[in-house]
């Protein structure tokens, strides 16, 4: 069950569950709130970490005013190491756009590193690991799964990928 949904226009999220007389009770955002949660629609959740080949601090945060397009990925996976071309491409196709790439590796680091070098993957790639658990963050639950984040920090869409990905891109970026 997601946290957050939508009866109608108005935004809920589940409160509990009454044994008797038996219901749900359920909690009304106000109006014009945006939520915290891995979801399309809602706020990017916020994380940070080390870039795994660079050391550089990264937060999410860090990209306020630009789109971020997040692949979490790992070098185990082989669906993920199929898309890497694909993402590529549209770095290479939207790089004078107002937009970044990064990745989250559910990974080894030195798996994560060599993946990285092996398959050229230029963007900034933070680790996720027992001590900065980003794929928890993210409530990830299959791989590869990409988030495209508007420059207001809000989640546009989820699992863009595939052939033409920067054009699926540009579309949301409008």
């Amino acid at each position: 069950m997601k946290s957050v949904f939508h009866i109608g226009e108005d935004l809920y999220r589940f409160d509990s569950i009454i044994e008797f007389p038996p219901a749900i009770e359920l909690v009304k955002f106000p109006k014009g709130y945006i939520p915290i949660a891995p979801q399309e629609g809602y706020q990017m959740p916020s994380f940070a970490g080390n870039n795994v080949m660079t050391g550089d601090s990264i937060r999410i945060e860090d990209y306020r005013g630009k789109f971020v397009y997040i692949d979490v990925w790992g070098s185990w996976c082989a669906p993920c190491v199929a898309e890497i071309p694909n993402i590529r491409e549209a770095v290479a196709d939207l790089a004078e756009e107002n937009i970044v790439f990064m990745a989250v590796g559910q990974d080894d680091a030195d798996n994560l590193r060599n993946a990285i070098l092996e398959h050229e993957v230029s963007w900034p790639n933070l680790l996720s690991s027992g001590k900065n658990d980003i794929v928890h963050t993210l409530n990830i639950r299959a791989y590869p799964t990409t988030f495209l984040v508007d420059p207001t920090g809000k989640i546009v869409a989820v699992d863009l990928r595939g052939e033409d990905l920067a054009k699926k891109i540009r579309y949301y970026m409008q």
